[in-house]
């Protein structure tokens, strides 16, 4: 089993002479990262989508750096700005429909 997890740990890097992190180890990472901020979501009783998008945002920024240092506080930082954009449209929405029926009562 060893064996295996190195390999694939190693394989991405296989050929290249670059010092970049492994691809195993950033989707280990992420993984890890997913299992963390489903805990969070779920103690917070945070919805699905703001789960979702903050699993986007995380694994965007893990695949853009090479290091990620403060790991706790990208998760939260993931998890808050998922909460932020999310609310905003779902405020933009309520704004909408509250037009909607305004329209709708005064005919």
């Amino acid at each position: 089993k060893n064996i295996h997890n190195y390999t694939e740990m190693n394989i991405s890097q296989f050929g290249k002479d670059e010092k970049k992190t492994r691809l195993g180890y950033k989707d280990r990472q992420k993984k890890e990262a997913f299992v963390q901020m489903t805990h969070i979501a779920d103690a917070l009783s945070l919805h699905q989508a703001v789960l979702q998008r903050a699993k986007e945002l995380f694994a965007g920024f893990r695949d853009d750096r090479e290091l990620v240092q403060q790991f706790k506080g990208v998760l939260a930082a993931c998890l808050c700005e998922a909460f932020d954009q999310l609310s905003k449209e779902g405020q933009q929405i309520l704004k909408v429909k509250a037009g909607e029926e305004k329209n709708c009562c005064c005919r």
